[in-house]
């Protein structure tokens, strides 16, 4: 269970990882493998799903499916948010 909430931690924080992690993995990479800005967003979440699990490994034997599940729920975690209110609410779609 820790592992899917590192995951889920982790699948949150990516998208703050796209100028200090991704654009210089991007740098280091350009003779090698261009990565284009655009898909700055992937290289941040594989990063932040591969350290997740490192650390879920390190300290909780969880298995990788809650580890994916984890990062993804953990990504879109506020619009899913956002939508349960609205459901709540009983606001119609927009």
């Amino acid at each position: 269970m820790l592992g899917f909430l590192i995951a889920v931690a982790a699948g949150f924080v990516s998208p703050h990882l796209d100028e200090p992690v991704s654009a210089k993995i991007a740098g280091a990479l350009k003779e090698t493998i261009p990565i284009e800005a655009s898909e700055y967003r992937v290289v941040s979440f594989m990063v932040a799903l591969f350290a997740a699990s490192i650390l879920a490994a390190l300290v909780d034997n969880d298995s990788p499916l809650a580890i994916v599940v984890g990062g993804v729920l953990g990504y879109f975690l506020m619009r899913i948010v956002e939508a349960l209110k609205k459901v709540i609410e009983g606001k119609p779609k927009t």
